[in-house]
């Protein structure tokens, strides 16, 4: 749970070392707030991508009473998967 990491201040690196284990990642943020951009999301699509992380990535948010918000946590999450492809 990326939320989780943010808000615990760990390092991506973490992942690295566990990475054969998960079999599902949360994007989140802490306390389950629409989702903001930061530079951890980059790292962790990059990893994915350099380790042939082929399981699950999915969005975690609270409620939302706007769904233009959840459509562009969408794209963005897209737009920094995309980015990170090799």
């Amino acid at each position: 749970d990326i939320g989780t990491m943010i808000y615990n201040e760990e390092s991506i690196s973490y992942i690295s070392n566990i990475l054969d284990k998960i079999s599902h990642i949360h994007i989140s943020e802490p306390g389950l707030a629409l989702i903001e951009k930061r530079d951890i999301h980059k790292k962790l699509f990059k990893l994915l991508y350099e380790r042939n992380y082929d399981k699950f990535v999915s969005i975690e948010m609270g409620y939302q009473d706007n769904l233009n918000n959840v459509l562009k946590t969408m794209e963005y999450i897209k737009e920094v998967s995309e980015s990170a492809k090799p």
